[in-house]
């Protein structure tokens, strides 16, 4: 029986670039006997942005795509924003090919790994992955490419399930999603 998890790494990033600023603005907040009113707005603003930054990241993490070849099924699990287990059983035969491409962001970008279904129009987000190295743009700064473990993955996943290899596609926008 052959069975592939795919999992969403999680990147708690963004909860530690507020930690610092959050810390300094409690520091500047004492004396108790000198507040300002922004000095008592800054560290809840900040406090709520680090728990909803955190609660972001738990809810990705529990995210997982299991395809089972033997049963030809593609289990897709997750949680509400509450927790709540969600799942989704999709037929093996609805995918057509498996891919990897680059989704252009503010700094880093992120590698997607994803199941596109035999129409062509729409697809099924596996996990994404921190782009890895690729091509020097420039003499000093290499350009992103395809992350290792999403190669891994995309080759495991077309030779177990027999579907084709679409490959790395490079930088392009997410499409339409199931």
């Amino acid at each position: 029986m052959t069975r592939i998890s795919v999992s969403q790494p999680r990147s708690f990033l963004a909860a530690y670039a507020l930690l610092p600023f959050l810390l300094v603005s409690l520091v500047e907040a004492f004396p108790l006997a000198h507040m300002q009113a922004l000095q008592i707005v800054l560290p809840g603003v900040l406090g709520g942005a680090l728990i909803l930054a955190i609660w972001v990241e738990l809810v990705r993490g529990k995210g997982l795509v299991t395809i089972d070849t033997n049963s030809g099924l593609v289990e897709v699990h997750g949680v509400s924003v509450f927790f709540v287990p969600k799942k989704r059983t999709l037929p093996l035969a609805r995918f057509a090919s498996v891919v990897s491409y680059l989704v252009p962001n503010q700094s880093f970008g992120k590698n997607v790994l994803e199941l596109v279904t035999v129409e062509g129009g729409q697809a099924l987000r596996l996990a994404s992955f921190p782009p890895g190295p690729g091509t020097m743009r420039s003499w000093v700064f290499p350009s992103p490419g395809e992350s290792s473990e999403a190669r891994q993955f995309r080759h495991l996943i077309a030779s177990e399930c027999g579907i084709r290899d679409g490959g790395f596609l490079g930088v392009r926008l997410v499409g339409a999603q199931i």
